[in-house]
């Protein structure tokens, strides 16, 4: 008698053994037949058949996320896929993806359509878009994606900042500048990533709390500290010479307290010569800040509801007379980008990010570059020119901006901001 010894590709994995008259069904999904069997036409043809169809069948109700789908071996015409060999390929008609038997499970085959991102810069209170599938249209749950978040631009010196997010995706972008107690909402920079059949289990730092500034709390300290040193020194009064002697010792102590105290008298005019040193060193760290002063456009915001006989729509843009334009049922930010007394030659804007809209079709921007052109990244355009920029939309959006930063040209102080659309829109500018 002949046998077939039908080998595997891996040379280390032992051959499968075929009387020749019988067949053998039971060691791969599908039939193999010995050297003489006689009836072999039917089930060739259902082997080839299967392979051609990559053992399409549903994946089985038991299939809680796409990583760890399994065959649903109830619809199978006989015993397909209950005996897969290593890197067989099974075609899950349910998810409409191809899986590979890996030895111990069936595991996808990784396809672009899988992963997704975006990013871009977003304000204080405002929730990350989920990715979207360029190839499928298919929308990222956020338990799929991974994402974090940055400070975008901070106007001045910080005291404290608080930058991060919640499992919703909602931005918390909140600082406190130098010497204030002001807590100021901020822009953010993001970036989120979606993988198909992904599992996020990472932990969200909830975002700090703000306290006021403790410098008060610091002094109290010091004068504590320097009131309990002439106490122990007069407990120990019953002591001879020794007690005398520190006795001086603490007297100066006490002249030196009283030497900072009357600071403000005139009677000491080298004293206060070198103390307002520090003061105008102090003036000018909240000197930056000056700038949100002069530049009153920073972050804008628009939207409206749609009403009988309106065009959907909603814009907001920046007019070269200093005035600023809103369409919509609620906008934010300041009336006119630039404090009245200021020469808008002095100044001048760059587009630091790249506009984005949900219907980009349905939706425009202008610059002092043209319309719909952002120009060439790091240009800056000089305001006194009588260009103006803005951007606008024709229909209901989600989210839609454009990012920006204006320059002072006589001191080289910057501050940045966005335009902002978002909800149902309204009539347009």
């Amino acid at each position: 008698m002949a046998d077939y010894n039908v080998r595997h590709t891996d040379r280390n994995v032992s051959p499968i053994s075929i009387p020749e008259a019988e067949v053998n069904d039971t060691a791969l999904d599908v039939v193999l037949f010995g050297r003489i069997n006689p009836e072999y036409g039917e089930k060739l043809n259902e082997d080839l058949l299967n392979l051609l169809e990559n053992f399409a069948c549903p994946e089985s109700s038991t299939t809680t996320n796409f990583n760890n789908a399994t065959p649903d071996l109830t619809q199978t015409s006989k015993t397909q896929l209950h005996n897969p060999t290593n890197g067989q390929l099974w075609f899950n008609s349910t998810r409409d993806t191809v899986y590979y038997w890996r030895g111990d499970v069936w595991w996808p085959i990784p396809l672009r359509e899988y992963v997704a991102a975006n990013w871009g810069s977003l304000l204080d209170g405002q929730q990350i878009p989920k990715p979207v599938s360029p190839i499928t249209g298919h929308v990222f749950d956020y338990q799929d994606c991974i994402w974090s978040v940055a400070p975008a631009s901070v106007a001045g010196k910080f005291g404290s900042l608080s930058c991060g997010t919640d499992t919703n995706a909602v931005i918390t972008m909140k600082y406190r500048l130098s010497g204030t107690n002001t807590v100021i909402g901020g822009l953010a920079n993001y970036l989120i990533i979606g993988i198909r059949g992904n599992y996020n289990a990472g932990q969200t730092i909830p975002p700090i709390q703000f306290t006021p500034t403790p410098t008060p709390s610091v002094t109290a300290s010091v004068m504590a500290t320097t009131t309990p040193t002439p106490t122990p020194t007069r407990n120990p009064t019953p002591t001879p010479s020794p007690t005398i002697s520190h006795t001086p010792t603490s007297t100066p102590a006490v002249s030196v307290s009283a030497t900072l105290t009357p600071t403000p008298a005139p009677s000491n005019t080298p004293q206060p010569s070198v103390t307002p040193t520090p003061a105008p060193s102090n003036t000018p760290s909240p000197t930056p800040v000056a700038i949100t002063s002069i530049i009153l456009a920073r972050n804008f915001s628009a939207s409206s509801n749609v009403v009988n006989g309106a065009t959907a729509g909603a814009g907001i843009g920046f007019l070269n007379t200093g005035a600023v334009g809103k369409t919509g049922l609620s906008t934010s930010g300041a009336s006119t980008w630039l404090a009245g007394g200021y020469n808008t030659s002095d100044f001048e804007v760059s587009f630091t990010a790249d506009y984005e809209a949900q219907f980009p079709g349905s939706s425009w921007y202008s610059t002092p570059a043209g319309n719909n052109t952002m120009g060439t990244p790091g240009t800056w355009y000089n305001l006194g020119t009588g260009r103006a920029w803005s951007i606008g939309t024709t229909r209901d959006i989600v989210t839609m901006f454009v990012n920006y930063t204006i320059r002072q040209i006589s001191t080289g102080r910057t501050v940045s901001g966005s335009i902002n659309l978002s909800g149902t829109a309204g009539t347009p500018v």
